[in-house]
């Protein structure tokens, strides 16, 4: 799951949906076969985005869907610069940069 701006009216309230989602699934698969379990990966970003027909476009979708990919199954990333703005609200770690197609510097991330 890519989050992109206009979903959420603050930048921290993607950040609490994101964790309070991982948290839900973690009971949720508590009682279940390691078959039938749910696992996703959410990847968080801010700015701007390009609406048509139906679709979001654009560097900013382009780096929250790199972090959904690069994150592990149940586990949140957030580029560093959405995760500067929730101003110490929630608690991650900083895991370093990865590269992200189209955009000509590595990007900071956290989990």
């Amino acid at each position: 799951m890519a989050v992109a701006e206009g979903r959420f009216e603050e930048p921290l309230d993607a950040g609490l949906a994101a964790l309070r989602l991982q948290k839900a699934l973690k009971r949720f698969n508590s009682y279940r076969e390691e078959l039938l379990r749910v696992v996703v990966r959410v990847g968080i970003h801010r700015g701007q985005v390009v609406q048509r027909d139906g679709d979001v476009l654009g560097n900013n979708v382009n780096i929250a869907s790199r972090l959904e990919s690069s994150a592990k199954g149940g586990s949140v990333l957030v580029s560093k610069a959405l995760y500067d703005r929730w101003e110490g609200r929630i608690h991650a770690r900083e895991l370093g940069k990865i590269t992200v197609k189209g955009i000509s510097e590595p990007i900071p991330v956290v989990e």
